[in-house]
């Protein structure tokens, strides 16, 4: 089931975007649920953080900005993909700060624009399938690789650091991190994870891209609020691998 959002407060904008989404969606075959929500306050309430897969957002609106709703979401999760739609270009630059997914603008050309901008994210969407079937074998249990988010080196053990689903009373979930330990040297692992992602930042952290929302000077800043230190030996490597990454996921 693809979960589809659209948050504007202009109700003839929201009816518009619904017709083109159904008939794309419609064409594709593929099962799907669509919403609408007049504010970014409103989505937050009544869906949570991480309950649609597509989430196409206006940036002006009342109550809550789409700016503002974005940051918000993304500290939960970095799953969903967030489409702006605006009317003006000035705002582009600052969707690199919640990672993205299009700008589309409120032009003549919005229909050959959503239809391009869903093509592009269905078959990202294949990608990640394909990634989160592949598992990593610990002592504890076998995890997906699409839910790990980083593995780190702490006394001659690997500590892999996954993501897990905790259920909230309005039916959702946000998640948290939970530890899995093996004994296994940290080169084996990134030598297993690295056709799926992962990079190795420091001499004791690999980090899966998928899930990295910016690199600044020496650090690397991961959903969730979690910041990991980048050793000068990997720095250029990493800040390549993390642009790398924003093309696929």
């Amino acid at each position: 089931m693809i979960r589809i959002a659209v948050c504007d407060d202009e109700a003839y904008f929201r009816e518009q975007m619904g017709r083109l989404v159904c008939t794309y969606m419609e064409e594709t075959g593929l099962e799907y649920e669509l919403s609408f929500y007049e504010s970014g306050k409103k989505l937050l309430e009544e869906s949570g953080t991480a309950s649609h897969t597509i989430l196409f957002l206006d940036v002006e609106m009342s109550e809550m900005d789409g700016l503002h709703t974005a940051r918000v979401i993304r500290k939960f999760s970095k799953d969903i993909f967030i489409v702006y739609v605006t009317a003006y270009i000035s705002y582009v630059m600052e969707g690199y700060s919640v990672n993205a997914e299009q700008y589309i603008l409120k032009d003549a050309c919005l229909q050959a624009n959503v239809r391009k901008c869903l093509d592009t994210i269905l078959e990202k969407m294949r990608f990640r399938e394909a990634r989160d079937r592949a598992v990593v074998r610990t002592g504890d249990a076998d995890i997906p690789v699409g839910r790990l988010l980083y593995v780190e080196s702490r006394l001659h053990r690997a500590v892999f650091h996954v993501m897990e689903k905790v259920p909230m009373e309005n039916g959702q979930g946000t998640y948290t991190l939970k530890e899995y330990n093996a004994c296994r040297k940290l080169d084996h692992v990134e030598e297993q994870l690295r056709q799926h992602g992962f990079v190795r930042v420091h001499q004791s952290f690999l980090v899966n891209m998928a899930y990295a929302i910016g690199v600044r000077r020496y650090t690397i800043c991961l959903v969730g609020g979690h910041e990991i230190s980048i050793s000068k030996r990997y720095f250029r490597d990493v800040n390549t691998a993390y642009i790398e990454a924003r093309l696929k996921v």
